[in-house]
């Protein structure tokens, strides 16, 4: 999926459940600033004004899929008519699946019922945050590894700047499951031993282990009235096309620097940009599809604070020399660069920016 368009749009609403974070506003560095990345949610935050029966009966990745959306709706306070939903993830609902699979075969079907199946396939949480909230406009759930975050917000920003919808709430949702992680482990990928570099020196797990939450942002069209609802300014870019020096590049890779493929795009970005660079998995763990997005949130606190609020980490040795300490953060470079190498760009400004 690519997408590229030189018009920018208003981030209005920001939601987020995550172990590290529970909201927008817990998105401080003093908040961030943790020795071990914990993997699961324990506390989903469930939207008020809605059936609780129904809540409950949701499975954990789609009710981590409605809070994260409900708070990034309700932030924005945009009628929901003609707004477009995408949801990006990775590993869908496998945990749930079992769980569905295990009740069928030992309990039988009054135990697991084919309504409660729906909610382990992978569209449940586009489906059900779309019917929860009326969203018609259109919707898609799109499924790959880690460029997919920031495929799916590149997408939706694109579809506001050219007016095929109102708006667009765009995020991604992916759940820890031990099925997962011991698949991953099997293959090496996840061994429990620390790399030669990773994003912190001083930790064994962090930026290592697998850990599961949900983003949302919703794009408006970049108005004087939305500018100044505006938490940030957001447009798809490459880096072809990228015409103004970011303060700060935020890598939403779950790979972390020791990633062959990130460390070479990286190296691209920072020989043309002499900046700061900034890594969510060193805060959020390898979440996939989901730490696109997250870059984009923590992008938009950066700005909104005018500074890095990700916790500084040791880069790879090849691209520690490139990069130079930020004073003041108010445009922010996201990429993410998937294991197969594929890679996407966004970008993100202080809303008091007039051009870029």
């Amino acid at each position: 999926m690519s997408c590229i368009t030189n018009k920018a749009v208003a981030v209005t609403g920001i939601g987020i459940v995550t172990p590290q974070a529970l909201s927008f506003d817990f998105l401080q560095k003093d908040t961030l600033l943790k020795d071990i990345i914990e993997k699961t949610v324990t506390n989903v935050p469930l939207p008020e004004g809605q059936n609780s029966r129904e809540l409950r009966r949701l499975s954990k990745l789609v009710k981590m899929t409605v809070s994260a959306a409900d708070q990034a709706l309700r932030m924005s306070g945009k009628s929901n008519e003609f707004m477009g939903t995408g949801v990006a993830l990775t590993h869908g609902s496998t945990s749930y699946l079992a769980e569905f699979h295990d009740l069928l075969f030992s309990f039988g079907a009054d135990s697991a019922s084919p309504a409660a199946f729906s909610n382990g396939v992978t569209n449940a949480p586009l489906s059900t945050v779309s019917t929860m909230y009326k969203l018609t406009n259109g919707g898609i759930t799109c499924t790959g590894l880690e460029s997919t975050g920031i495929d799916i917000l590149n997408s939706g920003a694109e579809s506001v700047a050219y007016n095929d919808c109102d708006s667009f709430l765009a995020g991604a949702s992916e759940e820890y499951s031990s099925i997962v992680d011991s698949i991953y482990r099997r293959y090496g990928w996840y061994n429990g031993v620390t790399p030669e570099h990773l994003p912190d020196e001083n930790c064994t797990e962090r930026g290592y282990g697998i850990s599961e939450g949900s983003a949302f942002l919703v794009f408006e069209p970049l108005t004087s009235e939305t500018k100044k609802r505006a938490i940030a300014l957001y447009w798809p870019v490459t880096l072809e096309t990228l015409a103004t020096a970011p303060d700060l590049v935020v890598s939403g890779a779950s790979g972390g620097p020791q990633d062959t493929y990130e460390l070479a795009n990286l190296r691209l970005i920072l020989e043309k940009y002499h900046c700061g660079v900034s890594f969510t998995s060193s805060v959020f763990g390898n979440a996939f599809a989901l730490t696109g997005v997250l870059s984009a949130l923590c992008a938009c606190a950066c700005v909104k604070n005018g500074k890095n609020i990700i916790p500084s980490v040791v880069c790879h040795p090849s691209i520690r020399q490139l990069t130079k300490e930020c004073a003041h953060v108010s445009k922010v470079l996201l990429t993410s660069t998937s294991r197969d190498g594929q890679s996407a760009y966004g970008y993100v400004c202080a809303p008091d920016i007039d051009s870029w």
